[in-house]
This record gives structure tokens, C-alpha cells and sequence, in this order.
């Protein structure tokens, strides 16, 4: 589903871009840098760890370190920074609409990850209650 909602951003900022005010495309400029840079912090955070399924890895371990220190699913948060950034940057109010999809999303993957983690990650469930932010380190 993840892979629909992405593709739908991109094809929508292809086909419905307008012309929006500078300010605006600037912000969304922003907006996907900071959505990049938040999947590099994650993905490094993550190492070996990293997998595109919700169910952890079996030889898996708790990751609580860089961006997963201040949230507990830092890169859903940049892949829904980036996605909003780019419908911004593209002036396109079809893609910005399909991002906006992307974070009760990821907030209902990481509801399910987040029982798998508990039951197979020794730990996780303290991480979880002191790592506060769900998508987004220091907000959200």
C-alpha cells in the first residue's frame, strides 16, 4: 500500500502541477530535504535492521539509537516529510492530498509493527515508552 500511496504522489506531481507562489515551492524544497535527510539519520539508526516489512527480522535488535532515540519510526516520518515537500515543490494539489494519506498510514503500520516489536524485541516495550514521538523526533 505504501508503495500505491508513493506512486500516486509522483504520478499526480507529474500530471497536476500549477504554479505556485515562490515562498510556497520553496518551503516544500524544504520540507523534502529535511524528508531526506530524516531517512538518512533513520536508515543509519536502523542498520542491519533495516527491512521493508513491518515484522521485525528474526535475528532482530532494539533500535534506539540516532533518529530512534527521539522517535520510534523516524523514517515513515521522513517519507511522509518528503513526499508532502515534493507535491509542494511540484505545485500540485492532487499529490499533496495523496502525501497527506501517507501519515494515518504509516501511523496504522506502526501500530502494527509496534505489537510485533513488543512481543519479539527484548526491551522494546520501555524504548516505546520513553521514545514518545511515533514519526517525526521532538513532535509527533
Amino acid at each position: 500500500m505504501q508503495t500505491v500511496l508513493i506512486a500516486a504522489v509522483v504520478a499526480c506531481a507529474v500530471a497536476f502541477s500549477a504554479s505556485w507562489p515562490a515562498a510556497v515551492v520553496a518551503a516544500g524544497g524544504l520540507l523534502l530535504v529535511l524528508g531526506v535527510l530524516l531517512l538518512g539519520w533513520a536508515w543509519r539508526g536502523l542498520g542491519s535492521a533495516l527491512t521493508p516489512y513491518p515484522a521485525p527480522r528474526p535475528d532482530g535488535r532494539l533500535a534506539a539509537r540516532g533518529a530512534y532515540a527521539h522517535a520510534r519510526h523516524p523514517m515513515y516520518g521522513g517519507v511522509v516529510l518528503a513526499a508532502a515537500g515534493g507535491a509542494i515543490l511540484c505545485s500540485s494539489w492532487p499529490a499533496l492530498v495523496a502525501a497527506s494519506l501517507l501519515a494515518p498510514f504509516f501511523v496504522l503500520k506502526s501500530l502494527r509493527e509496534e505489537a510485533w516489536l513488543r512481543e519479539r524485541v527484548d526491551g522494546y516495550a520501555e524504548y516505546a515508552a520513553r521514545t514518545r514521538a511515533r514519526l517525526f523526533p521532538f513532535l509527533f
